[in-house]
C-alpha cells in the first residue's frame, strides 16, 4: 500500500512538472492549434505572428476579368492589421490545449487596402 502511494505521488509530481514545462514553452506564444488565415501559429511569438501575416499578405493571388489575368499581392486587396490580429491570436485557445489537442481558428482584423480601388479600376478597364 505504501509503495503504491509513493508511486502515485511520484506520478502526480511528474505530471505537474511536465504541465509546468509545457506552459512555460508557450509563455508569450500562441497556444497549440491556433490558426489565422490557415496559418498554424502554435508556439509563435507576437513578432513571428506579425511576420507570418505579412508573408501571407505578400503572396500573390490571381484575378481574372475581361479576358485578362492579373497576379497581385493580397495586400493590394485586403489589409490585415498584424498587431491587432497577433493580440487576438495570443489570447485565443485554452490552457487545456497544452494537454489535449484541438484547433482554434481566429478571425483576422481586416480592412480594405488603399490600393484595392486601383486594382478594381484596372479590371474594369480590361472590359469586365
Amino acid at each position: 500500500m505504501k509503495r503504491a502511494a509513493v508511486a502515485l505521488a511520484v506520478l502526480l509530481v511528474s505530471a505537474c512538472v511536465a504541465a509546468g514545462a509545457r506552459a512555460w514553452q508557450f509563455h508569450d506564444a500562441a497556444k497549440p492549434g491556433v490558426h489565422v488565415l490557415g496559418i498554424d501559429l502554435s508556439g509563435k511569438s507576437r513578432s513571428q505572428i506579425v511576420a507570418a501575416l505579412r508573408r501571407w499578405s505578400d503572396d500573390a493571388v490571381t484575378i481574372r476579368g475581361g479576358g485578362r489575368t492579373y497576379h497581385v499581392p493580397r495586400s493590394w486587396l485586403v489589409s490585415v492589421d498584424g498587431d491587432a490580429t497577433a493580440r487576438r491570436a495570443l489570447s485565443a485557445g485554452s490552457w487545456s490545449s497544452l494537454v489535449v489537442g484541438g484547433r482554434v481558428d481566429v478571425a483576422p482584423i481586416v480592412g480594405s487596402a488603399p490600393a484595392a480601388g486601383n486594382v478594381l479600376e484596372e479590371i474594369a478597364r480590361a472590359g469586365r
